[in-house]
């Protein structure tokens, strides 16, 4: 199955299905996080999403919508590794 790391290699993910579908977000949040006018964004289930190596730290922030956006990352180069959205029950995994 796909996996990945951050940048320093300290952290790898894995996922465990393939993804049930894909989408462009150009929300200012969406447009923040990824540094481009958009983020590229596969959806998975949230229990398909396994951290193989590392501790990944996050940071939740309420949407326009009122649902709540948690971003995990590497706590050493800051990589983004993924999102959880309250709304959706998915992980959403950065493609930029």
């Amino acid at each position: 199955m796909p996996s990945g790391s951050c940048l320093c290699g300290l952290c790898t993910i894995q996922i465990t299905r393939e993804p049930e579908f894909k989408a462009l977000c150009h929300c200012l949040d969406c447009r923040k996080i990824s540094g481009s006018t958009h983020s590229t964004n596969l959806f998975v289930g949230a229990d398909a999403c396994v951290v193989v190596s590392g501790a990944p730290r996050e940071f939740g922030k309420a949407t326009d919508k009122g649902n709540t956006i948690t971003s995990y990352f590497c706590g050493d180069c800051g990589t983004t590794l993924w999102r959880e959205s309250s709304g959706f029950k998915v992980c959403l995994f950065l493609c930029d």
